[in-house]
């Protein structure tokens, strides 16, 4: 993570596929990937941003909130 962007790495599993969806306040995405490397630049009017990734296989694993400063 950098001060403008948060960035999730996924090792990959065999076949899987993943997908990640940032998600802000209340529950809104803020963006979504299929890659194994995703990166969310920051805008800036975020309260704040954590990433949910979902495998083919149905596991789901959340990365805690990462706190914006406001500008």
């Amino acid at each position: 993570m950098s001060p403008q962007a948060l960035e999730v790495r996924i090792k990959q599993k065999s076949s899987f596929k993943y997908r990640t969806e940032f998600i802000g306040a209340e529950g809104q995405v803020l963006a979504t990937s299929n890659d194994v490397v995703s990166t969310y630049r920051l805008r800036g009017d975020e309260r704040y941003v954590r990433a949910k990734v979902t495998d083919s296989g149905g596991f789901v694993a959340w990365i805690q909130p990462v706190f914006v400063l406001p500008k």
